[in-house]
């Protein structure tokens, strides 16, 4: 009799034991960071970079309400949570900057890849590219005008080029594929040359009026 009253009352204690740890709040759920839920008011932003320098970028909400300034590391991915709006950007990549646009009322994810290097078009509203904003490629500039000539290169976002190129010499340069303004001292008050740069298109460099 006495075994089992003692056989009762381990029991009861086990029992009572089970169910008060059920009862408690683990530590772990208390202390796991929550991620904010990704529905009207966040949404994903994956930046992937696949170039050799530090990627940055500043995102400006049009509503004015938001503001960041991303920085992902040479061949690194990182994933952030944005407020959904749209956004004026600025982009700083292989030692340019340039303004843009993002939709951020959708996922998107932002591909980087080496400086100059090319990138396949998904063709999807969820994916794009910091190359199609800022691609430095080579060209080359020939002097065709038969003196020591001066050359300024300039573009709608304020970018400039200066040389100086000497008759029938060809340099190479490595610039922002862009459309561009091109003067040319020796030529004196005649339009600017317009060159679209894009490799393998030279720049010629020659006074429209036959000097």
């Amino acid at each position: 009799m006495k075994t089992k009253k003692i056989l009762r009352f381990l029991l009861a204690l086990i029992f009572g034991t089970v169910i008060f740890l059920f009862a408690q709040p683990t530590s772990l759920s208390q202390a796991a960071p929550e991620r904010p839920q990704l529905n009207e008011e966040f949404v994903d932003l994956i930046i992937q970079n696949e170039s050799s320098t530090t990627f940055s970028i500043r995102l400006n909400s049009v509503n004015e309400k938001y503001t960041y300034y991303l920085t992902v590391p040479p061949h690194t991915t990182k994933g952030f949570w944005m407020r959904r709006a749209r956004y004026k950007t600025e982009l700083y990549y292989c030692g340019y900057t340039r303004p843009s646009n993002m939709n951020l009322k959708i996922y998107q994810v932002l591909f980087v890849p080496e400086c100059g290097g090319n990138w396949v078009d998904k063709q999807s509203p969820h994916y794009s590219a910091a190359s199609h904003l800022i691609r430095p490629i080579p060209i080359q500039i020939r002097n065709d005008t038969g003196i020591p000539t001066a050359m300024h290169m300039y573009t709608g976002d304020g970018y400039v080029y200066h040389a100086l190129v000497q008759p029938g010499e060809i340099r190479s340069f490595a610039v922002l594929q862009d459309d561009y303004k091109v003067y040319i001292d020796v030529c004196g008050d005649i339009p600017p040359l317009h060159y679209y740069a894009k490799i393998h298109t030279p720049l010629v460099l020659q006074c429209t009026d036959g000097r």
